[in-house]
């Protein structure tokens, strides 16, 4: 196999700087009963800035790109993603500066806080912006983030206050339209989350004393490079390349039969892989002095070597930080059989067999040989060193790539193609030390119950334009859906048979049609999916087109649903609760990729695979319960496909979480525009006069036209303010409180 022309360590993440972030930063004036927040808990600051400047190692290469830096000296900026290590309890302070150029209306940048259960709090007069990705930061802005970590939640993983839970998660910009290339720029890195000190541990990592840890943070990036200097060869390095960017991104690029007559380069044993030349808007190869490389890299490192030292193991943490590309990773030997890995948390939760009856602890982790990362996805997984006989053992760690389209024949030529081609690449060369010492094979730790069926949840008020369950045996049908131009997601509530709730009425007061995305409206000013805080709910995940997707929501956290949680259908099991007719990942979701039976598995996700329709237009369907129990999750978040690609094309939608203790709910308003780049969106306090508002608004704007072009930045700045004032400010404060 062919590597890169000098192997180099793999090289760990580093924290951004915390350099003018201040614990508790001031806020506006407290007016109308809005409740300022507590003082904040022990704090991990971090300085962000996003600009675009030029990154010496993306690879072996030198490309401009609008990612993450953090400090005043561009010539300092790096592709290697950021990350930012917390005990649970602490607070995230996270101050976030737009350099990029203000003439560019996708400029705008945010930031959310991937896989947490946090506060989805908007930003509020007496109140900092909390993980809320409905708000924009625009260029020239900085935006101050506090994201208080809960030390405990409540009812999310079992019954009462749970352990939050330590693991891997990730922050990205969320700008609806805008997130994939953002993220493939490199705006995106990883959170880390340990327990407290003294705390019991629950998770593995680090459980033990010859145990050491280190992060694998997974990127894909199409580059046009000089013809000749691709990656794997010495010549590459210090070259200067060209980032792919927008619709030139071709999914394709690697698939032979997409690229008749075209010389393909790199491949399955290749950190890269790719063709000469590059494509013109005709189609056609319109540059042949450039090669175009999709490159994959380790920390932003191309092939990497990852050397286990004699007699240990390691845990390896994994994020895929692709806005598209789905990983299914092996550590294979030279025959290129994989190797059994123990998977011990997934998406940042342990992962293991469910407790028996009367028992409270259980070994963690699934063996398996290969691990399903779509985009979004984390891992962590232990890999003991098995060189116990004196010589080393080389291993490669891999992508065995996967079809997602899954149903079509491979001749099938590049207009009608149906998914995507993720490629099989080799990402490390992995050195296990020999030693005559045995290592560590196994670690356990403490798993938490299966969540409980919802509870009666309190009567009271429900807000404007909600969509809730008409009693508790229905569940909601989400479904994704596709045109030649779009994506979608609609919704409907049915009973445990799968009926309607709206029956044949003509009204349809619990069904929103698959629609695109709209992210022009406030997301509580238009129908949308609500729940009381305290319920569980059962959600029926449908896939009505030809492709793979993998679902994600903010805020919370689910498992597959089985017998036994409201609304499921009569039956259900866990082993029946994904449904894939194509057999395009069945085998690679946890769950079913163990050899134990799949009921006896308990595994928690922040995003999961929905398999495609196959050849006969049988849809893939999964089902799933998701518990909204902790006040910190009031608020309004969304879900979505995190293939960003979707994403961006309109297949999110948004649901909010309310407390049905209040007598009175928020009225919500329509946002007609942005102002100075900020969404104007939020709930109105009741006796707000709004009318005094606009008319305040109105007389700054008639006095502004009078005077120059700087005097309407000012009015843009304090009509920015203004609508502040009539932003959410009746979200519940967070338990710390």
């Amino acid at each position: 196999m062919l590597g890169p022309a000098v192997a180099v360590e793999l090289q760990q993440p580093v924290a951004p700087s915390s350099s003018g972030v201040v614990a508790n930063p001031p806020v506006g004036n407290v007016a109308n009963g809005c409740v300022p927040l507590g003082p904040a808990s022990a704090i991990v600051a971090a300085h962000l800035i996003v600009r675009n400047s030029s990154r010496p190692d993306v690879g072996p290469y030198t490309v401009t790109l609008p990612g993450y830096a953090t400090n005043a000296d561009p010539s300092t900026d790096r592709y290697a993603p950021f990350i930012i290590e917390a005990p649970a309890g602490d607070t995230l302070r996270i101050d976030l500066t737009d350099q990029l150029d203000a003439s560019a209306p996708e400029n705008l940048i945010n930031l959310h806080t991937h896989g947490l259960v946090v506060s989805p709090r908007p930003n509020e007069p007496c109140a900092p912006t909390g993980d809320y990705i409905f708000d924009t930061v625009s260029p020239g802005q900085t935006e101050r983030y506090r994201i208080d970590i809960p030390a405990t939640v409540n009812g999310v993983f079992g019954p009462g206050p749970q352990p939050y839970p330590a693991g891997l998660y990730w922050f990205h910009s969320h700008v609806h339209g805008s997130a994939r290339d953002q993220i493939r720029a490199g705006q995106a890195g990883l959170i880390a989350i340990d327990p407290p000190s003294g705390s019991a541990n629950t998770n593995p990592a680090g459980a033990a004393a010859n145990v050491k840890s280190r992060y694998l943070a997974l990127r894909d990036i199409q580059l046009s490079v000089p013809h000749g200097k691709t990656p794997d060869l010495a010549a590459s390095a210090g070259q200067q390349a060209a980032w792919i960017i927008g619709d030139s991104f071709d999914t394709q690029a690697c698939r032979g039969a997409s690229n008749p007559g075209i010389q393909m380069l790199g491949g399955a044993n290749y950190g890269y892989c790719g063709h000469v030349g590059i494509y013109g808007a005709n189609g056609t190869i319109a540059d042949k002095t450039h090669d175009t490389v999709w490159l994959f890299t380790v920390n932003g490192q191309y092939e990497p070597d990852i050397t286990i030292a004699p007699g240990g193991a390691e845990i390896w943490r994994i994020a895929n930080l692709s806005a598209t590309a789905t990983y299914v990773l092996s550590l294979t030997d030279a025959a290129g059989t994989p190797q059994d890995v123990q998977l011990l948390t997934l998406d940042g939760v342990v992962a293991g067999s469910a407790p028996s009856a009367g028992q409270s602890q259980t070994q963690s982790g699934l063996t398996l040989k290969r691990i399903l990362l779509m985009p979004a996805s984390r891992a962590e997984i232990m890999v003991p060193n098995t060189a116990n006989h004196g010589a080393d053992v080389s291993l490669t760690l891999r992508t065995e790539g996967i079809e997602t389209g899954g149903v079509q024949a491979a001749s099938v030529n590049r207009t009608n193609y149906a998914g995507d081609p993720w490629p099989p690449i080799s990402l490390a060369h992995v050195v296990m030390k020999g030693s005559t010492t045995s290592a560590l094979t196994s670690v356990t730790a403490a798993m938490r119950p299966l969540v409980p069926a919802p509870g009666e949840a309190a009567v009271g008020a429900v807000p404007a334009n909600c969509i809730t369950m008409p009693g508790p045996n229905y569940r909601r049908r989400i479904t994704f859906a596709q045109t030649a131009t779009d994506f979608r997601i609609g919704s409907e509530v049915v009973d445990a048979l799968g009926r309607s709730a709206d029956g044949n009425a003509s009204v349809s007061p619990h069904t929103i049609a698959a629609a695109v995305f709209d992210h022009g409206s406030a997301p509580d000013s238009v129908p949308h999916l609500c729940a009381p805080l305290g319920s569980v709910e059962v959600w029926e995940l449908v896939n009505t087109t030809n492709e793979l997707h993998n679902f994600h929501i903010h805020q919370t956290k689910f498992r597959l649903a089985r017998g036994g949680d409201a609304g499921a259908p009569p039956g259900l099991t866990a082993a029946t609760a994904v449904q894939d007719p194509g057999h395009v990942v069945i085998n690679q979701i946890p769950e079913f990729a163990n050899p134990q039976s799949v009921d006896g598995v308990d595994v928690w996700h922040d995003t999961i695979p929905i398999p495609p329709t196959d050849a006969k237009g049988i849809p893939g369907v999964v089902f799933i319960a998701i518990p909204f129990t902790d006040p910190v999750q009031i608020g309004t978040f969304v879900f979505h496909c995190h293939i960003l690609e979707h994403e961006d094309g309109g297949m999110m939608a948004a649901f909010e979480v309310y407390d049905p203790r209040r007598t009175a709910q928020a009225t919500p308003i329509q946002r007609s525009a942005r102002i100075n780049g900020t969404p104007f969106c939020g709930h109105v306090p009741p006796g707000f006069d709004i009318s005094a508002e606009l008319q305040t608004a109105a007389e700054l704007r008639t006095s502004a036209e009078l005077r120059s072009s700087d005097a309407l930045d000012g009015f843009a700045r304090r009509l920015s303010q203004s609508a502040t004032l009539i932003r959410d400010w009746l979200s519940v404060p967070s338990a710390s409180q």
